[in-house]
This record gives C-alpha cells, sequence and structure tokens, in this order.
C-alpha cells in the first residue's frame, strides 16, 4: 500500500499491536481533504450485501456534484499506512465518474481496527433515503416560487443539487406564469409546460386497448429479452427513467389485483357460510 505522506495532519494514535477488547476504545477524528489516489477500499469493512456501488445512486450523486461542487464527507480510518474507507462507497464512485482532481473532504479517524468496523456499521445503517430527481426539482420548484424567501441561485442549487440552467428555467416559467395569472401545481414536471397535462385525455375502450398494445411492443423491442435474464436490472432502468410514479404505477396493477382476489375470497366465505346453514336447516327438518 501507499504510505500516508508524512507531512498530511493523520498520525496513528494506536500502538498496531494492540487490538481486541482491551484496544483503546477512543476516537481521534479530524476533518481535511485527502486525494482519491490515498483512499483504499477494504473489503473487510464491506456492510451492504451489493459488492459494487449502485449505478443510479452514483449518477445522482454526481450529478449533484457537478450541480454544486459538494458531497458530504466521506468517513476513512487512517490505519497508518492508508486511508481505509468506512462510510461512502457511492460518494467515491461519484467523485470518479466526474474524475475529481482536488482533495475529496473527509472525516478521518484514527481507532483501533475493531472501533473502525463498529463506526463502519453504524454509518452505514443509518436510515436515509435520497430525494429521487423529480424530488429535488419539486423542492427547487418551491424555493423559486416561495414569496418571503428570496433565495439566491447558488442557495436554490446547493439545498436541491439541481442544475444552475434549471433554476433559470424555473424563475422564468415562474414568471410567466405570474404574468398569465397562473397557478402552480407545486409538481415541476407539470408546471414546466403550459396545459401538457390537463389538454391530454386518456384514450378508452379499442382505442386504449391498441395504445397499451403499441406501447407494450415498443417496451418489449427495447428490452430484447433482458427482463427474463436480468429482473432487477430493467426494475432499476424502469426506476431511473420514471422515478416516482413507478410506485403509483405498481399499486394501480397490483392493489387492484390483490384487492379483486380479497374480494373473491369474501365472497367464496360468504358461499360456505350460507351451504353450511343449509345443511345447518336441513338436518334440523331431518330431526324433527
Amino acid at each position: 500500500m501507499t504510505e500516508v505522506p508524512k507531512a498530511s495532519p493523520i498520525a496513528c494514535t494506536q500502538p498496531p499491536a494492540i487490538e481486541g477488547r482491551n484496544a483503546p476504545k477512543s476516537v481521534n477524528e479530524e476533518f481535511w481533504k485527502p486525494t482519491r489516489n490515498l483512499i483504499r477500499i477494504d473489503p473487510y469493512f464491506r456492510t451492504r450485501h451489493q459488492p459494487t456501488a449502485d449505478q443510479h445512486h452514483v449518477k445522482q450523486l454526481a450529478a449533484i456534484l457537478r450541480n454544486t461542487g459538494q458531497l458530504d464527507p466521506l468517513l476513512l480510518w487512517d490505519n497508518g499506512k492508508a486511508l481505509i474507507l468506512l462510510d461512502g462507497v457511492h460518494r467515491l464512485a461519484a467523485y470518479k465518474a466526474v474524475a475529481w482532481q482536488s482533495g475529496i473532504p473527509s472525516r478521518i479517524v484514527t481507532c483501533a481496527k475493531r472501533t473502525a468496523l463498529l463506526l463502519a456499521g453504524a454509518e452505514n445503517a443509518k436510515a436515509s433515503i435520497p430525494l429521487s430527481g423529480p424530488e429535488r426539482a419539486d423542492f427547487a420548484w418551491k424555493l423559486v416560487r416561495d414569496p418571503n424567501g428570496n433565495y439566491s441561485k447558488s442557495e436554490i442549487v446547493t439545498a436541491s443539487g439541481i442544475s444552475k440552467g434549471t433554476v433559470d428555467n424555473m424563475r422564468a416559467r415562474w414568471v410567466g406564469m405570474q404574468h398569465e395569472g397562473m397557478e402552480a401545481t407545486g409538481l415541476w414536471f407539470r408546471d414546466r409546460r403550459p396545459n401538457t397535462m390537463e389538454s391530454y385525455e386518456s384514450p378508452e375502450d379499442e382505442e386504449r386497448t391498441a395504445a397499451v398494445r403499441t406501447l407494450a411492443g415498443a417496451i418489449l423491442d427495447a428490452l430484447n429479452g433482458l427482463h427474463r435474464r436480468d429482473s432487477e436490472l430493467v426494475a432499476e432502468a424502469l426506476h431511473y427513467a420514471i422515478g416516482h410514479k413507478l410506485e403509483a404505477m405498481m399499486d394501480y396493477l397490483f392493489n387492484e389485483e390483490k384487492k379483486e382476489d380479497e374480494d373473491k375470497d369474501e365472497d367464496e366465505d360468504e358461499d360456505e357460510d350460507e351451504d353450511e346453514d343449509e345443511d345447518e336447516d336441513e338436518d334440523e327438518d331431518e330431526d324433527f
């Protein structure tokens, strides 16, 4: 492994031979910006089942990094020879994706190896659901429209992670909507173009069936059988393309079917109860 330069502010405060339960439990933490070539990934500290980074999440982080120039700090362990990544696999991959040349904001800890492993688990165990692309856009749209905020472009970009160009488009759109006396829905994908959602009428009957078959054929052609070989990849691609609407689509398809099955089971139970009541009535007539 490449030795950490002596000029760096890192110093191993634990004798390497001291491990196990008798190792000191103190943790010394510093903040600085090492370059990517000093950071190592050790499988020993991996906490997730997935051995590689989720590329969809990496792309989202890379977009935020390009727009804002910053991500949350990595968590690194100084073992005296290298900086070992404890938390931030996706962030590190995002820095690599954008060919980041500067130092990477990091929290550097010096402690016993067993303590470092506990820190890795604790950091990755935190429940965190990042905003999707549409959610980030909607939040930026909210900031643009806030009458009391008067947020600067840089503040909106930093808070939402969207690009400066998108903020410019939102501001121009909001000025136009106010001039026309239009009210915002709060959803950028609806408000960004006038009347696109309101003027659309969903087809019915035979026209709807034909539209479904045409779209299904196009989707199958695009997949080229991949949904049979790697359904999880296809699911991730659909989520990347459709975003938060995918969950509503799944509810529409499968919750309705579940409800129909439950209704059917209830009807069958009622029929069985009626049959049992008739049998009891017949038995009482025979006894009489």
